[in-house]
């Protein structure tokens, strides 16, 4: 079984506060509160991309 979700993507054009309130994708983000962020505003603002998860966990784990 594959699921496919199709939804419109938001940069900074289109950016609307309500949508991003209403928003069902989001990104786990490591800050002082830890709390998950809209993908579109992730992906968006520079700021809130270097606190994903992924990225944030690259710089505390040693590469090998």
């Amino acid at each position: 079984m594959l699921r496919i979700t199709v939804k419109p993507f938001m940069d900074m054009s289109t950016m609307i506060e309500e949508r991003l309130v209403q928003c069902c994708v989001h990104v786990g983000t490591r800050s002082s509160q830890d709390q998950c962020a809209p993908f579109c505003a992730v992906q968006a603002w520079p700021a809130l991309g270097r606190q994903r998860l992924s990225v944030a966990a690259e710089r505390l784990l040693p590469v090998v």
